[in-house]
C-alpha cells in the first residue's frame, strides 16, 4: 500500500468553510448495512436505539500542512526540492509524527526549511518516520498555526492560539 492510494480530489465547493447555521442543520451521512443516506443532524435522535453508543469528536483542526524546501549539495551542485509535511501528532519525546511528500526525496537527517527561523529534520524512529523541529512541541504547533495550512484547503479560518508568537 502506498500513501498516494489515499490521495483524492475534493472540489472546493464541497468543503465547509464555516459551521452550519443553525448547527442542527449540519449534514449527516447515515450508513446502515449496505445503504447510505443523507440526513441532517437534528434527525440523529430518530436513529439512536437504547444501548447505542454515541461517540463525539471534539478535536480541533490545526493548520498542520507545511510547505518547505529541502536543500542538498552534491556532485551536480546545489539542488532544492519542494516538500510538503503534514503534522499528525506530537510525541512525548518532542518529535511529531508526520507524513512527508515526496518522502523519497528526503533522507534521514536532512532538513526542510519552512521559513528562515522555522525548520524540521527527518528522523527515523522505531515506529516509523517522524519530524523533529528546531523548537519544542509547543513551538512547532505555534509556528504551524502561523505558517501552515489546513489539509483541506478552505477549512475554518481561525486566529492563532493564545501564547503563540
Amino acid at each position: 500500500m502506498k500513501l498516494s492510494d489515499f490521495d483524492f480530489d475534493l472540489p472546493e465547493e464541497l468543503i465547509a468553510t464555516r459551521p452550519a447555521q443553525p448547527r442542527s442543520s449540519a449534514r449527516l451521512l447515515l450508513a446502515q448495512g449496505d445503504a447510505i443516506a443523507d440526513h441532517i443532524v437534528r434527525e440523529l435522535p430518530d436513529f439512536l436505539q437504547p444501548g447505542d453508543l454515541l461517540v463525539l469528536n471534539d478535536t480541533q483542526v490545526i493548520p498542520a500542512r507545511l510547505s518547505g524546501l529541502r536543500h542538498r549539495s552534491g556532485a551536480q551542485g546545489d539542488t532544492a526540492a519542494a516538500m510538503e509535511v503534514t503534522l499528525l501528532e506530537p510525541r512525548a519525546d518532542g518529535t511529531w509524527a508526520a507524513l512527508v511528500k515526496p518522502l523519497k526525496k528526503l533522507r534521514e537527517g536532512e532538513r526542510i526549511d519552512f521559513a528562515p527561523d522555522f525548520h524540521a529534520t527527518l528522523w527515523r524512529g522505531m515506529t516509523g518516520r517522524r519530524i523533529c523541529g528546531s523548537t519544542d512541541r509547543r513551538g512547532i504547533r505555534c509556528r504551524a498555526e502561523r505558517r501552515g495550512g489546513h489539509a483541506a484547503a478552505a477549512l475554518y479560518r481561525r486566529a492563532p492560539r493564545r501564547g503563540c508568537p
